[in-house]
């Protein structure tokens, strides 16, 4: 239809607009339109709404096509703008990874580098352990069951990293290099005067290098020397090196002003080897000792400490080492815990426990006679009763002393001849002290039990070798009683040492950490340690077997607590003194 429109208006000759109407139009036609339009077309069609329509379509099919071309293209623009983005965050983001590894790399190995040279400056200058053996230096950190604490190999491989690590540019981090900055100058407006502005001093690896040893400790003041005298040789090498470990940790610890150096001597079993090595302690101008471990072996030594005027801390509770407080300032201490000061604690316990009838069954050797005999004197002192002691020569006696001690008894009475004794008049034990430890304790107990066919209610006492795991696991010694130091400072000491060498500490052990505490509080006011130093001392120290002292005699008392046997644990039935008694 619009092509005929359009055609038609070929042919169109005349058109006005009629006054006298307002929407519609005339048309005049010529007579070769007739054969088209034989009747007048509508209005619509030829009126001036057909053009407006006609060109309204028209635009809208071009707007809507620029509106497409236009979303197409600011689409286009959009996702080429999008992908630009994301590109440059990409490549931010890489860049940013990569500045973030090569800070993380350079701080990584300025720290190595530093620790390194922290750890070097740490080992030479605050423990300077010294080991020697007849083969050379030992070592004492555990490694694949041997104890050691410096494995030299080690050592070497770490200070060679070091030396790599200094050598190569260590003045530079990534592409940043640390230079000295030249000099500044300032004017002054007022006086025109110029000053030179000091150039900073940066650190490098040159700075903390010390490339001889044996030269860095020449200008320090000279350490007290420490000797650890012990068998890291032979049997008992295992507790000697326990021992040693113990006193390692007591330096790194307690030694706060690192005055104390640590020099480990093989005291090797033979009396005549003993000697040779104890010169090796006085060729040293040491004069301090801690060791050796029994007492026979004081006596090997005991002329060439008093004549060097040496000090000894030994671990021996013999009482007959006593007394050896020498007049030149040295001096043989018995540290361990004495058997005297024991029993005293443990007979009056019991008897403040309403239990006053003493039994003893106890090894057929000096150290049980020892005992009986103090336990017979404090019970005379308290106006006790003794019932029996019974001493057995091994495991096979055992039993048969075990069932007399039983069934002992005394009596209450005078008796008169052929007087009838009523069993009122018999005294049987209430209380059996046992000096031992270990299975032949579990055993004794035991057995103990097993005869008690009256069902006496019996109280089983015990001294401070009783203070050991095996205790706790023998359900025949639940709520007996024993004398030993509280347990909860060697029980966290103990924690310590397993994380350290990955297995338990000794019980002798505690004596050399509280001797080493004990030189670490003198040394901290004094240049030098000596036997009148540590007895002048009376207010004590306070270490893991709890308060200590250094008696003019050469004994070390000690405040000792009663325990009883728990489950899993001991329980405190006694707490230690926070007080001296004094002798």
């Amino acid at each position: 239809m619009v092509f005929h429109i359009l055609t038609s208006s070929f042919w169109l000759k005349t058109c006005r607009c009629d006054s006298t109407t307002k929407h519609n139009i005339s048309f005049r036609w010529d007579s070769t339109t007739s054969y088209l339009f034989k009747k007048p077309l509508p209005v619509w069609i030829y009126g001036q709404s057909f053009f407006k329509v006609f060109i309204s379509k028209i635009m809208s099919l071009r707007l809507a096509r620029l509106n497409i071309i236009m979303s197409l293209r600011l689409a286009r623009l959009n996702i080429i703008m999008s992908l630009r983005l994301a590109r440059l965050n990409i490549i931010m983001s890489l860049r940013l990874a990569r500045l973030n590894i090569i800070m993380s790399l350079c701080l990584a190995r300025l720290n190595i580098i530093m620790s390194l040279c922290l750890a070097r400056l740490n080992i030479i200058f605050r423990y300077n352990v010294v080991l020697i053996s007849e083969n050379g230096i030992m070592s004492l950190v555990k490694k694949n069951n041997q104890h050691k604490i410096f494995n030299l190999p080690i050592i070497f491989l770490l200070f060679c990293l070091f030396y790599l690590c200094s050598c190569n540019n260590f003045g530079s981090i990534g592409n940043f290099t640390f230079k000295n900055s030249a000099k500044n100058t300032t004017k002054t407006t007022n006086s025109q005067l110029q000053t030179k502005t000091p150039t900073p001093t940066i650190q490098t690896a040159k700075h903390l290098e010390t490339y001889n040893l044996n030269n860095i400790g020449n200008n320090l003041p000279e350490k007290i020397k420490i000797a650890i005298f012990l068998p890291f040789s032979g049997k008992n090498k295992d507790l000697a090196q326990n021992i040693a470990n113990s006193a390692v940790i007591s330096l790194f610890e307690n030694d706060r002003f690192h005055k104390l150096e640590l020099v480990f001597i093989d005291s090797k079993e033979d009396p005549t080897e003993q000697k040779q090595a104890f010169q090796e302690v006085i060729n040293r101008n040491i004069k301090l000792v801690i060791g050796p471990i029994y007492s026979n072996n004081i006596a090997n030594i005991e002329a060439m400490a008093k004549e060097y005027a040496i000090t000894v801390i030994s671990f021996s509770n013999n009482i007959n080492m006593l007394g050896n407080i020498f007049e030149n300032g040295g001096g043989i201490f018995v540290a361990g815990i004495l058997p005297e000061t024991q029993i005293e604690q443990i007979v009056n316990y019991t008897i403040g426990q309403n239990k006053r009838n003493f039994a003893i069954l106890a090894p057929n050797n000096q150290y049980g006679k020892l005992i009986c005999e103090y336990l017979k004197k404090f019970i005379k002192v308290r106006n006790a009763n003794f019932i029996t002691a019974e001493f057995y020569n091994n495991e096979k006696d055992l039993e048969k002393s075990a069932e007399k001690l039983v069934n002992a008894f005394s009596l209450s009475i005078t008796p008169k001849k052929d007087q009838i004794i009523n069993e009122e008049d018999k005294n049987y034990p209430q209380v059996i002290l046992i000096p031992e430890a270990g299975k032949i304790l579990s055993k004794a107990v035991a057995t103990i039990n097993n005869k008690n066919n009256k069902e006496l209610d019996l109280k089983i006492i015990g001294t401070n070798q009783w203070d050991d795991s095996l205790t706790l696991h023998d359900s025949n010694l639940f709520g007996s009683w024993f004398v030993a130091p509280e347990p909860k400072k060697f029980q966290d000491f103990e924690k310590k040492y397993q994380q350290t060498f990955k297995n338990l500490p000794a019980r002798l052990s505690s004596i050399a950490y509280d001797s080493i505490l004990a030189f670490s509080e003198i040394a901290a006011n004094q240049n030098e340690i000596t036997a009148n130093n540590l007895i002048a001392k009376r207010k004590g120290f306070n270490g893991i077997d709890g308060l200590f002292r250094f008696l003019p005699n050469g004994a070390v008392q000690r405040n000792l607590a009663i325990l009883q046997v728990g489950i899993n644990n001991f329980d405190i039935a006694e707490p230690a003194s926070t007080r001296f008694l004094n002798y």
